[in-house]
């Protein structure tokens, strides 16, 4: 594969037409053209920009015998779906449909132990009601709001599932395609920051009602509720994370950027909030049910949601540290 045949190659891989690729080099797009027929060839200065553009190297360029990382055969390339505007514009909407009811499903399996913990409590404090039966209320509260959560996963899945070759990274966008998708993402960044920011804040915050309750009235009563404000709280920050967070991954998706770079490994933050807070709800269950600590057990939920929301910054300080530049 020549130069002119690898420009062509890797301009079609990012979905951009020679104008785009002209207006990114600051040339004319006679000059692009001219470059992908052999015409001419780049001088020294646009062969480093162009290397630098395609997060390539001027040797995988220049030698012919130098494949080019992340390229496919032109066999190969020509099977690839081909995702035209609207295409792009119909998965950007079923992401921003799902964002909602992942965010939502999310927030039940947070606040899932909320009736057990609250009933728990209730029945040590009071001889009103049985340890036997508020544990059983509790349990069945829990477990309805996992099957609710786990129903708005398995919906979300469903409205993706046409897309399945987008999710997948197996496509090339048709030209135009790229340069409108990253004008929606830039369009959309003020809100991803901010929304990341709140949910950061919920998530930190979430300790300080449980603090000054504790400050004011020390009761064991006083403990559980503000608990049960923490992960309301909780909840509430990892609705802002996950919603912000699936609309953003929609656009590294068809950009291929990011942590959906194929030269990349996906991070694992795609799937660690709903495994994170099941995981601390089965061990919270399984804590308090051996020890019956349930006067202290509550302690699992403050520190996993200041865990959790230092373990979104360090992930997403990964990614953006292992993205293309």
């Amino acid at each position: 594969m020549n130069l002119a045949e690898k420009i062509s190659q890797l301009r079609r891989q990012r979905g951009w037409s020679q104008e785009e690729l002209a207006e990114r080099m600051n040339v004319s797009r006679q000059a692009v053209s001219k470059w992908e027929s052999a015409q001419s060839a780049p001088d020294l200065d646009k062969l480093v920009q162009l290397s630098g553009l395609f997060g390539v190297t001027t040797d995988e360029l220049l030698k012919d015998d130098a494949p080019l990382p992340g390229t496919l055969p032109a066999a190969q390339e020509s099977c690839l779906h081909r995702v035209t505007m609207a295409g792009a514009e119909d998965f950007l909407a079923a992401k921003q449909n799902t964002s909602w009811r992942i965010a939502l499903g999310a927030f039940l399996c947070v606040v899932s132990p909320v009736a057990l913990i609250v009933l728990a409590a209730k029945s040590t404090l009071s001889s009103t009601l049985a340890e036997n039966t508020a544990a059983g209320i509790g349990m069945v509260a829990l477990l309805l709001l996992v099957a609710a959560a786990v129903m708005l996963f398995i919906s979300s899945g469903s409205v993706t599932a046409p897309f399945a070759q987008i999710k997948a990274g197996a496509f090339l966008l048709e030209p135009g395609v790229a340069a409108s998708v990253r004008r929606r993402q830039s369009d959309y960044r003020p809100a991803y920051m901010r929304n990341n920011m709140l949910g950061t804040l919920f998530c930190i915050l979430s300790v300080v009602p449980l603090f000054l309750g504790l400050a004011l009235d020390s009761s064991d009563a006083t403990a559980v509720y503000m608990t049960a404000v923490l992960l309301v709280m909780v909840g509430v920050g990892v609705v802002f994370f996950i919603r912000t967070g699936v609309i953003w991954a929609s656009f590294q998706t068809l950009l291929q950027e990011g942590e959906f770079d194929p030269k990349l490994k996906r991070s694992p933050m795609n799937v660690v909030g709903t495994v994170y807070w099941l995981a601390v709800t089965a061990g919270y269950l399984a804590w308090s049910f051996a020890t019956d600590g349930w006067r202290t057990t509550w302690i699992v939920w403050p520190v996993a949601g200041v865990l959790y929301a230092a373990i979104q910054v360090v992930c997403r300080v990964f990614a953006e540290k292992k993205a293309p530049r």
